[in-house]
C-alpha cells in the first residue's frame, strides 16, 4: 500500500516536472527573438556566391534563431551565357543554403508562422524545394546542430531600393512594431556605402547590423559612384511598392 502511494506520487512529480519542461519548450520556441539575415541578390553570380558565404558564417556563429530574407527577382537588362535568366536571384541563393547542414526543409515564400505570404501581403502556395510538408509550430524549421533558421524568398526585388521596400513590406505583414526582430544585412563591402543608404530611405527607424562580404570584383567599386547618383529616384520609386 505504502509502495502503491510511492509510486503514485513520483508519477505525479515526473508528470508535473515533464508539464513544466514542456511549457518552457514552447515558451522558448514563440518569444525567442529571431535574427532577419537579409541577403541581398545580385545578377552576378561570383558577387552572390560571396553573399552567400558570408551568410553562412554568420549562421555558423549565431546563437540566435534566425530568419533568412533571400531578395532578389530577375533583372531584365541583364542577360548572359553564363546565368539563368527564368530563375531569380533569391531561388539560385536558396538552392545553396538547402544544402546545408543547418538550414530548413521548408524554404517558402510566406511569414515564420500562419499562413504563408508573398512580400505583397498575398497568400501563396509554399515552395518546396524538396517537397517537405510544411510545419505551423516552432519547428517550421528544422535544427541542426542547434541552429534555428528560416527561410524567406522575395523574387520580385530588380534592385537595391526595392530589396529593402519588399522586406518592410514582409516585415509589416509579419511583426508588430512592438516586436520588431533584429536585423542584419548581408552584401558586399562595396555595395556598403548605398545601401545603407537606401535603407535610411526605406525603414528610418530600424538601425540593422552589416554582414559584408570581402569582394573580388574591383571595377564595382568605381561603378558605385554612377549607381549612388541614382538613390534618390530608386527609394521614390521603391515607396510605391510599400
Amino acid at each position: 500500500m505504502v509502495f502503491s502511494i510511492y509510486l503514485c506520487a513520483l508519477n505525479t512529480m515526473f508528470s508535473s516536472l515533464l508539464f513544466v519542461l514542456l511549457f518552457i519548450h514552447f515558451v522558448f520556441c514563440f518569444s525567442a527573438k529571431h535574427d532577419v539575415l537579409v541577403v541581398l541578390g545580385s545578377a552576378d553570380d561570383r558577387i552572390l556566391s560571396e553573399r552567400i558565404s558570408a551568410a553562412v558564417q554568420y549562421i555558423q556563429t549565431s546563437d540566435s534563431p534566425i530568419i533568412l530574407f533571400i531578395s532578389g527577382g530577375v533583372k531584365n537588362a541583364f542577360d548572359s551565357a553564363t546565368t539563368e535568366p527564368t530563375i531569380t536571384e533569391a531561388a539560385k541563393a536558396a538552392r545553396f543554403f538547402d544544402t546545408q547542414p543547418f538550414t530548413p526543409l521548408n524554404i517558402y515564400n510566406g511569414t515564420h508562422e500562419g499562413v504563408p505570404l508573398d512580400v505583397k501581403g498575398q497568400p501563396l502556395p509554399i515552395v518546396q524545394l524538396n517537397g517537405n510538408p510544411p510545419q505551423e509550430d516552432c519547428s517550421t524549421s528544422n535544427v541542426h546542430r542547434g541552429k534555428h533558421v528560416q527561410i524567406v524568398l522575395d523574387e520580385h526585388a530588380t534592385n537595391t531600393a526595392e530589396n529593402f521596400a519588399y522586406l518592410k513590406r514582409w516585415v509589416d505583414n509579419n511583426f508588430s512594431q512592438d516586436d520588431l526582430p533584429d536585423f542584419v544585412i548581408t552584401t558586399s563591402d562595396f555595395h556598403h556605402n548605398r545601401a545603407e543608404r537606401i535603407f535610411q530611405g526605406i525603414l528610418p527607424d530600424v538601425t540593422p547590423k552589416w554582414n559584408l562580404s570581402k569582394s573580388s570584383c574591383s571595377r564595382c567599386w568605381s561603378d558605385e559612384n554612377i549607381h549612388l547618383r541614382n538613390v534618390p529616384t530608386d527609394i521614390l520609386k521603391a515607396r510605391l511598392i510599400m
